[in-house]
């Protein structure tokens, strides 16, 4: 399969569609040099516009048309937290233990990237609620 046409686009995105790389990766420096190593697959399809793997970058969705999220379920839901109001949708490649959500192993990667570009996908929304914990009518935690 060949990589995104330059003027090919999913509908409303950019062209190339333009990525977010995220992830939770400092932790674990071999998943830092794994992500390092997926890299070039992803700049075959998209143009990489953000870039955070310790939760330290000030996040912007601004001209973001997807996040690829490299790590565990537990990475996913740090992004998701990253992105608040500003959601994008989320690919999520499985570097982590557990992958309830994280389901695209990274041999896959390729052909994930490839249906994306053809618009070949479906978006699952997931809701996300935010609590907090009061006492003497004073929040405490969140």
């Amino acid at each position: 399969m060949e990589p995104l046409d330059r003027q090919e686009s999913v509908a409303g995105w950019s062209s190339p569609p333009r990525v977010a790389l995220l992830s939770s990766a400092s932790r674990r420096p071999d998943m830092v040099v794994r992500i390092q190593e997926l890299r070039p697959i992803v700049e075959q399809y998209f143009r990489i516009v953000y870039e955070d793997y310790d939760g330290e970058v000030p996040w912007n969705g601004n001209g973001v048309d997807l996040c690829i999220v490299f790590g565990g379920d537990g990475s996913i839901l740090r992004a998701a937290r990253k992105m608040g109001n500003q959601q994008r949708p989320v690919l999520a490649v499985n570097l982590g233990r557990l992958g309830f959500l994280a389901d695209i192993m990274p041999e896959q990667l390729p052909q994930a990237l490839q249906r994306v570009c053809q618009s070949d996908f479906s978006i699952v929304e997931h809701l996300m609620i935010r609590c907090g914990i009061q006492h003497s009518g004073q929040e405490v935690s969140h």
